[in-house]
């Protein structure tokens, strides 16, 4: 892999004000891109290469469609890793690619409560209810069960995502925005579908912890693979 993007997003419903801000990592690694994009232009950073793009539904669609369609926004790059906005490194980025993408056309970390997408369903009825329609919740359960999803065979969590630059991994990617766009903006839901319609795609679960975080009253966990047993861990090196 040549060449490497890191890219992230802050997205807002009111592109005149934003709040919270990107953490930076302690410095940068040579061969790697790290891109931070936003519908704001408030955004401001000495570490990320900050571009904007225009609205999509609203802030949180928006980011929705920057995680799944890196091939569109960043296209000249071998692979990508996208990383929620409260999230940084603790381990040498350039190395983790070359590690979980090794054999792999993209990486993702295991849950660590469920490994299944009906569980995540119900979880997501149970979250915010306001965030989305419980209809189109349920009506995309009852679709997937139709089409013969079956229960219980994993579930990724996908603040943390690495992909290859190909055509299985686009194949997936696209499919994953339509099915994002067609019914809610779960797309951990979005995601388990997708990559059962898209078997060619290689995925390399991500087992252990290589990141933290700057979100309030939430832990860091180490997870095995579909096994979803998780544990606090501090300052994981």
């Amino acid at each position: 892999m040549n060449k490497i993007a890191i890219y992230t997003g802050l997205f807002t419903d009111d592109p005149n004000t934003l709040y919270g801000d990107i953490i930076p990592y302690e410095h940068k690694k040579d061969g790697i891109d790290y891109i931070a994009f936003t519908n704001s232009d408030h955004l401001k950073s000495d570490f990320w290469d900050i571009r904007k793009i225009e609205t999509w539904r609203n802030g949180r669609w928006t980011a929705r469609k920057c995680k799944t369609l890196p091939h569109e926004l960043l296209p000249d790059y071998d692979a990508w890793l996208w990383m929620d906005n409260q999230l940084f490194f603790t381990y040498d980025p350039k190395s983790l690619f070359d590690f979980y993408l090794n054999q792999a056309d993209l990486s993702a970390h295991c849950h660590c409560d469920r490994n299944c997408l009906y569980q995540e369903t119900q979880a997501a009825l149970g979250r915010n209810p306001k965030r989305d329609e419980p209809e189109t919740l349920i009506n995309q359960a009852e679709q997937y069960k139709s089409e013969g999803y079956p229960q219980g065979i994993g579930l990724y969590e996908n603040g943390i995502l690495f992909r290859r630059n190909n055509e299985h991994t686009n194949n997936f990617n696209k499919l994953w925005f339509e099915e994002t766009a067609k019914w809610n903006t779960e797309d951990q839901i979005s995601m388990m579908y997708s990559l059962w319609k898209t078997p060619e795609v290689k995925v390399n679960p991500i087992k252990k912890t290589f990141v933290e975080h700057n979100y309030k009253n939430t832990h860091l966990t180490l997870t095995d693979q579909f096994g979803c047993q998780s544990r606090t861990v501090r300052n994981v090196r």
